[in-house]
């Protein structure tokens, strides 16, 4: 007797000489499935794959459904996150999937899955259908995989299958012998950017009892899950369209396409005959790794506001004694800051410009400044108005130290623009969530502190903290709007530089020049939650960036007319701030 089985499967479970048949599909609420990044679907799916070369679609079987499994954007916290055994033998998930190394392109970051406890019996054969979209690249060996563990006997007497895995060979040599390449006997091995035909595969166990069954899919390595596999699995194969971008087995098996109970002309998981050249079979499924990408994208929105945040301390006023002005006199000055910021996997422009005012009271001068902030990243148009007052005051135990210390408040709002493939079709949804953000600054400059040659050197430290919050928001639009929760994302910075001034041919102009070195103490952003309304919830990592990093500029500073002009180009290596910008200013005393 042979019994289907799957998380989409039907499932032939005998109670003595008659087999009833159950539908687990039908009962994945009321029948306790453990899920994560599992959505089910009855109509086809469009991948993208070969780099965007090629576009396949895939479908259930006839009348059927199959579900789709995407690894969830959280970090793995351990094999207890698949409610599988860990004390099992060398062929757990734990040695398979890390193959004892401590190679990182081989390590799951995160993952997806589906799992409950069934009744199996010794005399069945179980049997599932299986295909694999792989938008990872080599050496991120991506995966998908199904076990079988015996809940009430042996813990080591359980069945991990790896089914699948995206090529990793760009990484060190193999140490699992298990296989060719490292890979367990019988893995499908996937090009970059790949995808398998339907695959037919077949388990049974050694005794009755009630095994926990788990299929899942994870990502290796990626700190950000933008390249999420699919595990798709039904209770037969459905059919696909399009070309079979990789898919070797080792030792010479056969990849998709063909089973041995299949007549050699006719098609398993290819093209269907009842359905026309082209034509998609079924109607609109939305991806799950569009899904989970255009999520991931939604995260810039609060960075955005943070790097402009960050260029307001270090362009505008990144150099404070510019303006400051003899004792008794006012002062005020128009400044601005227009750059791009292209650190890691941003892309994008930021901008402020201000007017500002000041009076020096002899203990202190105090100048306040408004101002309008703007960024923009791809989808993602976020603008402000901002306050800010800040104190110079004059350390009398050193002559030429001053004290600055400032407060800032900006509110605004953010333009969302999320875009996703449905069946092939790029939809939109849209939001325009407020923001808030303040901050509190504190620096020292020791002014003219040493002269090299004609150069007039004074160095620096500063101390930066800033707070934002995005309110919550529900999308509009499109064929999948989304809810967000609020995000609050905080960063503290210190920095210790020197600014320079050499006087040039030019009367009244200087080279002015900055070189810092900036410590950011938080490592990454906050987390996105929130719920594809009617689908599923999400909770996304926040991106993990660098903490340290260098900035320099360099510029001229002279008087025309009445007043003081300045000019400088800036730029830093890395980091979580803009990439490179262009700080101006012109300042009257009066």
């Amino acid at each position: 007797m042979r019994l289907n089985l799957t998380a989409l499967i039907t499932v032939l479970i005998s109670t003595s000489a008659e087999a009833a048949e159950i539908s687990l599909l039908d009962g994945f609420d009321s029948w306790n499935w453990a899920s994560a990044g599992t959505t089910i679907m009855d109509q086809s799916y469009t991948a993208i794959t070969g780099e965007g070369s090629s576009t396949n679609t895939i479908s259930p079987p006839n009348g059927a459904k199959m579900i789709g499994i995407s690894p969830v954007d959280s970090s793995f916290s351990g094999y207890s996150d698949l409610s599988l055994s860990t004390q099992t033998n060398s062929t757990t998930l734990e040695r398979i999937l890390s193959n004892n190394t401590d190679d990182i392109y081989l390590i799951p970051s995160t993952v997806g899955y589906i799992s409950r406890d069934f009744t199996l019996q010794a005399d069945n054969s179980y049997s599932f259908s299986w295909l694999y979209v792989s938008y990872d690249y080599a050496p991120f060996a991506d995966g998908v995989f199904y076990s079988v563990f015996d809940k009430d006997g042996d813990p080591g007497a359980g069945q991990f299958n790896l089914l699948a895995r995206t090529d990793r060979k760009e990484t060190i040599e193999a140490i699992s012998q298990t296989g060719d390449d490292g890979y367990p006997e019988g893995t499908v091995i996937v090009e970059s950017h790949g995808v398998t035909a339907w695959r037919k595969e077949e388990f049974s166990v050694s005794e009755d009892g009630v095994y926990s069954i788990t299929f899942g899919s994870f990502n290796a390595d990626d700190p950000v899950k933008n390249y999420s596999p699919i595990l798709f699995i039904s209770d037969q194969p459905g059919n696909i369209t399009g070309e079979i971008v990789g898919g070797e087995v080792p030792n010479d098996e056969t990849v998709g396409g063909e089973d041995e109970n299949v007549p050699d002309d006719e098609i398993v998981g290819g093209e269907d005959e009842n359905v026309p050249d082209d034509e998609i079979v079924g109607g609109q499924i939305y991806s799950l790794a569009d899904a989970m990408t255009s999520l991931i994208s939604t995260k810039l929105g609060l960075d955005s506001m943070l790097t402009s945040t960050s260029t307001l301390v270090n362009g505008a006023h990144s150099r404070p004694m510019s303006f400051r002005v003899a004792v008794g006199e006012k002062t005020f000055w128009l400044a601005g800051d227009w750059g791009k910021d292209n650190h890691g996997s941003r892309s994008g422009s930021i901008g402020l410009k201000e007017a500002n005012g000041g009076y020096n009271f002899g203990f202190a001068q105090i100048n306040l400044s408004l101002g309008k902030t703007w960024a923009k990243h791809g989808g993602i148009d976020s603008n402000g108005n901002y306050v800010m007052v800040e104190g110079i005051v004059p350390v009398e135990a050193l002559e030429g130290l001053y004290a600055t210390s400032g407060l800032y408040f900006q509110r605004g709002d953010v333009e969302i623009n999320r875009a996703y493939l449905v069946s092939g079709s790029v939809a939109e949804s849209s939001a325009r969530p407020e923001f808030s953000t303040w901050g509190i600054r504190a620096r020292l400059d020791w002014e003219n502190a040493h002269t090299f040659k004609t150069a007039q050197v004074s160095p620096y430290v500063d101390a930066w903290h800033s707070r934002t919050k995005l309110n919550g928001y529900t999308e509009t639009g499109g064929n999948y709007a989304a809810r967000f929760d609020s995000r609050d994302d905080n960063f503290t910075e210190v920095k210790a530089g020197l600014n320079l001034a050499v006087p040039t041919n030019i009367p009244k102009f200087d080279i002015i020049a900055n070189i810092e070195s900036v410590h950011r103490f938080t490592g990454d952003s906050s987390s996105t939650t929130g719920e594809v309304i009617g689908v599923v919830s999400f909770n996304l990592d926040g991106e993990k960036y660098r903490q340290n990093w260098l900035k320099g500029g360099v510029g001229l500073e002279g008087k025309i007319g009445q007043g003081k002009a300045s000019l400088m180009l800036n730029g830093t290596n890395q980091g979580r701030t803009a990439s490179s910008w262009l700080t101006a200013s012109y300042q009257i005393a009066f």
